[in-house]
């Protein structure tokens, strides 16, 4: 909450973002059964486990961030990380190895609505900061998602991976990236 207020005191509309993330989590609640969310959260859990080894692939990203955020992004990149595995195997346990066609149609669906909701974030972001009516603005921001460095677009092979009939999410086991970020953290406290 707090890194939400300090973006609301630069700007940034972070607790409308916050409000409307959490409406789409409360209309998928009377949308969807039990075994659909679990689906959708093991779906999630990989978009944000994917997005998380990159930032810890690439320390560089955060290269020019002040300190205090970079420690949070890597705190959190690593959190999501250790847990990338949990509401899988909860899945895998509950279909007992039966629920492949529902976890992939599930992964193709959350992936159009999470990049829709990314792309409304972008929007307001650059509303917020005043260059929404930018296609300069707009045309850097799709390039530097898709093209170079291409954050959405280095992530591709990685989503991809889901698709397969014995995936799991530890089969990329990132344990020795997580012990670095974690020893970056002490070292730079």
């Amino acid at each position: 909450m707090r890194y939400n207020q300090r973006l609301e005191e630069h700007g940034c509309r972070a607790s409308m973002l916050h409000e409307e993330t959490e409406a789409r989590f409360e209309w998928a609640q009377t949308r969807y059964s039990h075994i659909e969310h679990l689906a959708a959260t093991c779906a999630l859990e990989h978009f944000t486990a994917i997005l998380a080894e990159e930032l810890l692939s690439k320390p560089d990203l955060l290269a020019d961030a002040r300190r205090e955020y970079r420690d949070i992004w890597l705190w959190h990149a690593i959190e999501e990380s250790e847990h990338k595995g949990v509401a899988f195997d909860v899945y895998q346990e509950v279909m007992q190895g039966k629920g492949y066609w529902l976890r992939v149609r599930t992964m193709l669906i959350v992936t159009v609505l999470f990049l829709q909701h990314m792309g409304r974030i972008f929007t307001v972001l650059l509303q917020d900061i005043g260059q929404n009516r930018s296609m300069s603005a707009r045309l850097r921001l799709n390039w530097a998602l898709w093209g170079k460095p291409g954050l959405f677009r280095k992530v591709m092979l990685n989503w991809a991976a889901y698709f397969k009939p014995g995936f799991h999410p530890w089969d990329h086991d990132n344990r020795t990236k997580l012990k670095e970020a974690e020893q970056f953290l002490v070292y730079a406290a």
